[in-house]
């Protein structure tokens, strides 16, 4: 049987597919199932709450999985009779505890436990553990072990038949991890599991059956830095608390024209990084007035919250450590910025250990912290959260095969080898697009396993809302199972799992998996947090359409076909933007995007299925962004019209955005903008393309999906097309006459009776040539400067917005090949410069994109921004 919410009993599939569970939990039997109504339950009447809780959850599923009673009873008298089930400690005869020193266990310990022959002469139960927690998870452990109860969802409860005989059982445990906390039941359940019908009471309810725990639990959480120290009340008299950078204490402050300051130390990350990139910073943590002036914030919040005995100090969630003298001395002396930082984490722990003896100082090892340092070890009051934000979620942080991972395992190695209390914030789901496949079943258990085998013993686990779309059902049980116990029966559970929810449907959700999962190993995609699923092709998604096809076809219950349903609407998402499938001979290429439901459908079962927002954004704005991949057209082909000389060779297609989509350097035989013939790798379709840039939220688009010749010879082509804002856009190309490259000249005109400001860019996206990192060259004011010269291997991409003043030219280089990509602009038609690279093995290309001068075009008027791009052997600077 399978309980929903209001609480009903149905008969269900699959229920025999435990069986063969249960009957190897033990190799002898217990009790048989004609003295099922045997049983009686001894709860103590000094028991307490947990004790009486698990009592009843007993008695209620007792009755729901067998159909009999299970007799209360309080006194030892009543227990002279009959199967005796012995809950909690009090009253329970000592021979039946004495195989466990359940004090020294825990919390949240259990201690399950059968007898052929009680004090009474007949079987007997032992469910026992910790007071607090324990003694209901040993409750849990009986039922899940003996009757095959299931918690799937927090809705969906499965129940099988009672089996003819119970299995004994001997197992006392105590889970690893203590802290057991996922974004799943933080805010996924409680925002989206079906809406209204959710309530207090079922939250409450799955948080103990899937054994989640906050104990102990934060008074501050996490990037807490400025919430100790806000710069509002420290930084005017205090700059010293603040980081140095370039020489200057910098802090989150703007002045008016007055000279009045405004702080906006409040703001978000993302808010600071849009709005003021330049004003992000940090503490001083070198700095020991700093520690001193936390202490004082500190103390005076744990004596009003004595229930809390974890408080965060730690950074914001951004870079710009200081780099004063003191700070960088530390930090060089430790290999990591880290060290400044555990300097005044050591610090502020030395300082409250007197007072809050059994309270924690924690902080995050988190990006630019990340790094463990090589001689300061954390005090035993002091906790470091390690974070996994950098890694490829299709790897085992220990797979030698990613260089992201091989990076953070050496980190997580390192902090497990000098931290008695780490704790661990993992990304096993993502974060940012949870409506698109994240195929990493594969690496959940081997992940949980080396946390805890590097004395990882608090998780949090972030990411996955909500539960109800995709995969999310299945990740969160799994989750909270491998947060339990990280060396269960993974392979088991996850088949328990599919064939339960999803019925007959369950082989294709089987198929479904593997099929995602080979597409991004095959590629060996980046699959991060913040996915958006780029590394997905024609191939892959029309290939995944048709297995949840038939899926759907299979199921045979309104329930699966609801799983299903709710599984397609993240396959339903990427189809929209996912690489095409492009055939070129030479003479025409024709590009093939996968059919799409179109993007107000897509919201329309977004919103049906629980999810009407998207981390408090209403899913329209979250999802604006994407209405143009949504209206491509799903097929496009263009004759490829060639110009070329004794030194460049390029193919244009004016019917897909204009593009360029073929420059061959005759002399050095590179293409700089990857074989258009090949149909793979690299994934991605690179071309040379005008681009609009209507500003958030909306995405970056090509001008126009297709363009007009309006003139052509040997040497020079333009090409017209009408922007969506209305704007005459007009490109020619030129070959270069005495040196190999090509002059571009991009001239848009206003037909329109008011101002219309031509958001409009260059946008050439070039090979890199090799899976390397090019060495990107800027020329301001007859100088060459080298803009990433700290190329680190496990930084895959790279990017920065440039103003133009003083520029002239700027230039890529690949090593490798011995070959620069040099650009020269007119300054004055250029308001801004971005270079942006990705070096991954399915997409490797460098952009250097021109903004178009974008103040408002007068009626009539016209713009010209002109640029050259020429290639050369020698390296600048």
């Amino acid at each position: 049987m399978t309980r929903s919410a209001n609480g009903f009993w149905r008969a269900g599939l699959c229920a025999l597919i435990l069986a063969p569970m249960m009957a190897a939990a033990s190799a002898e039997n217990w009790i048989p199932a004609q003295r099922f109504d045997d049983v009686r339950v001894f709860l103590a009447e000094s028991a307490n709450q947990a004790e009486t809780l698990a009592a009843d959850e007993f008695r209620q599923y007792w009755r729901a999985a067998t159909q009999c009673e299970a007799k209360l009873v309080q006194n030892t008298s009543d227990t002279r009779e009959g199967i005796v089930v012995w809950i909690g400690r009090d009253g329970v005869p000592a021979e039946l505890l004495a195989a466990a020193d359940l004090d020294a266990l825990g919390a949240d310990a259990i201690y399950v436990k059968t007898f052929q022959e009680g004090p009474n002469g007949q079987p007997a139960l032992v469910l026992s553990g910790g007071r607090e927690r324990g003694v209901y998870y040993a409750v849990y452990e009986f039922l899940e072990r003996a009757l095959g109860v299931r918690w799937l969802t927090p809705i969906d409860t499965h129940i099988p038949d009672a089996p003819d005989v119970l299995p004994a059982i001997d197992r006392c445990y105590t889970p690893q991890i203590k802290r057991r906390v996922s974004s799943y039941q933080d805010f996924g359940w409680r925002h989206h599991v079906q809406g209204a019908k959710y309530t207090q009471q079922i939250h409450d309810e799955a948080y103990r059956r899937f054994r989640f725990c906050h104990n102990p639990s934060f008074g501050l959480f996490v990037h807490t830095a400025f919430e100790l120290l806000p710069p509002s009340k420290y930084f005017l008299e205090h700059p010293e608390y603040y980081s140095e950078i370039d020489g200057e204490r910098r802090g989150p402050v703007v002045y008016d024209e007055n000279g009045n300051p405004r702080f906006v130390d409040r703001l978000s990350a993302n808010q600071m990084g849009a709005q003021y990139p330049d004003l992000r910073t940090q503490l001083c943590f070198s700095n020991p007035e700093v520690a001193e002036a936390i202490v004082r914030e500190l103390k005076p919040r744990m004596r009003a919250h004595p229930e809390h005995t974890i408080w965060s100090v730690s950074q914001m969630d951004w870079g710009f450590p200081c780099t004063c003298a003191a700070c960088t001395a530390i930090n060089e002396r430790e290999g990591t910025p880290m060290g400044a930082l555990l300097t005044c984490i050591n610090r502020v722990a030395d300082a409250i250990r007197e007072e809050f003896p059994d309270n924690y100082i924690e902080t995050l090892a988190y990006g630019w912290s990340r790094k463990p340092p090589r001689t300061i070890k954390p005090r035993q009051n002091a906790i470091v959260s390690l974070c996994s934000i950098e890694c490829n979620m299709i790897y085992a942080m220990d797979d030698e095969r990613d260089r992201l991972n091989r990076a953070f395992y050496s980190d997580l190695t390192g902090w497990g080898a000098i931290a008695d209390n780490l704790y661990f914030w993992d990304y096993p789901a993502n974060c940012l697009s949870t409506f698109v496949p994240y195929p990493n079943f594969h690496v959940l258990q081997r992940n949980m396993q080396l946390w805890v085998e590097n004395n990882g013993r608090g998780a949090y686990l972030c990411g996955g809302e909500p539960p109800e779309i995709g995969l999310n059902a299945l990740r969160a049980y799994l989750l909270a199972r491998l947060l339990w116990d990280p060396y269960c029966d993974y392979e088991r559970l996850k088949n328990e799992f599919i064939a339960l929810y999803y019925g007959q449907a369950a082989p294709h959700i089987h198929a479904y998996i593997e099929w995602i999962t080979q597409a991004a190993l095959e590629r060996r995609a980046l699959v991060h947090v913040h996915d958006f699923g780029d590394w997905l092709d024609y191939e892959t998604v029309t290939g995944a359409a048709a297995i949840l096809e038939r899926a759907l076809a299979a199921a045979q219950t309104p329930e699966t076909r609801a799983h299903v349903r709710q599984l397609m609407v993240s396959n339903q998402f990427p189809p929209m933007f996912a690489q095409p499938k492009v055939v070129c001979d030479g003479q025409t290429i024709e590009v093939l995007r996968a059919d799409t439901i179109g993007l107000d459908a897509i919201l329309r079962d977004m919103r049906y299925w629980g999810m009407p927002d998207f981390r408090g954004r209403p899913m329209e704005d979250a999802l604006s962004g994407w209405a143009f991949y949504a209206k491509q057209p799903r097929y496009q082909q263009s004759e490829i019209l060639t110009m070329e000389d004794d030194r460049t060779l390029l193919w244009i297609a004016p019917d897909i955005g204009g593009g360029i989509i073929r420059w061959r350097d005759k002399a050095s035989g590179a293409e700089l903008f990857g074989d258009a013939t090949a149909q793979r790798p690299p994934y991605r379709f690179m071309a040379f393309q005008d681009w609009a840039t209507a500003g958030a939220p909306a995405r970056e688009t090509p001008v126009s999906a297709a363009y007009e010749v309006a003139s052509r010879s040997a040497r020079t082509m333009t090409l017209r097309a009408t922007s969506q804002q209305g704007l005459e856009v007009e490109r020619t190309i030129a070959l270069l006459p005495d040196q190999p490259g090509i002059d571009v000249q991009l001239t848009v005109r206003n037909p329109s009776e008011k101002d219309i400001e031509p958001r409009i860019k260059l946008h050439p996206e070039f090979a890199t040539l090799a899976k390397t990192h090019p060495v990107v060259w800027i020329e301001k004011d007859g100088e060459w400067t080298n803009y990433n010269p700290y190329r680190e291997p496990e930084r895959l991409s790279v990017g920065r917005i440039l103003e133009p003043d003083g520029i002239t030219r700027w230039a890529f280089h690949v090593p490798p090949k011995n070959l620069t990509v040099m650009n020269e602009f007119q300054p004055q038609s250029v308001e801004r410069l971005l270079f942006f690279y990705v070096v991954t093995p399915y997409r490797y290309h460098i952009n250097m994109e021109l903004f178009m001068d974008e103040s408002p075009l007068p009626p009539a008027a016209s713009r010209t921004l002109r640029s050259r791009y020429r290639i050369t052997k020698d390296a600048v600077g």
